[in-house]
């Protein structure tokens, strides 16, 4: 098992439903973007054949822009699971945003699609915020990390560079 901490963001931070930070809670119709890293770790380890993962993301966002100047950051934890090897899959999560003024928001059942392009994984994600802070809005998690390491063996961590995003419906 390798750990990898080349890349940006958490490789298969694929991390199903695509976390954003929020809007005000009264979600008066303007989205929240957010920017930050995530640390995913897979279990089993991610190789080069596809194979079922546990997969569980940490996300920290220290800058998010909103027409909300109280809401300025945010914290995410992804859990979940899907068939992913180092190129490609598939994931499905539950996901929790703890925005800094005490709100959360949770989306359940989101899912993540990850592609390799030369050294760099990209997962997009999406989801839908079904309970808490700016229910009903759009999640669209976007990830990119360098992922050179699995070609030397299997990685059990990764980290990456994340921007969330969330609309309105």
């Amino acid at each position: 098992m390798r750990r990898s901490t080349l890349g940006f963001l958490s490789a298969l931070t694929v991390s199903a439903v695509l976390g954003s930070a929020a809007p005000p809670a009264t979600a008066d119709g303007a989205g929240v973007t957010c920017t930050g890293t995530d640390t995913t770790t897979y279990d089993p380890p991610v190789s080069a054949v596809p194979q079922h993962v546990k997969v569980s993301i940490r996300g920290t966002y220290p800058l998010c822009s909103s027409n909300d100047p109280a809401l300025t950051s945010a914290t995410t934890r992804i859990e979940g699971s899907g068939v992913l090897s180092c190129g490609e899959g598939k994931f499905r999560g539950d996901l929790t945003i703890r925005w800094n003024d005490g709100r959360e928001s949770s989306a359940s059942g989101g899912r993540g699609i990850h592609h390799r392009q030369d050294d760099h994984v990209f997962v997009i994600g999406s989801g839908k915020i079904i309970g808490g802070a700016l229910q009903g809005h759009e999640i669209r998690r976007v990830v990119s990390m360098s992922h050179r390491s699995c070609a030397t063996g299997p990685v059990s961590e990764s980290q990456g560079e994340v921007v969330l995003r969330l609309q309105p419906r």
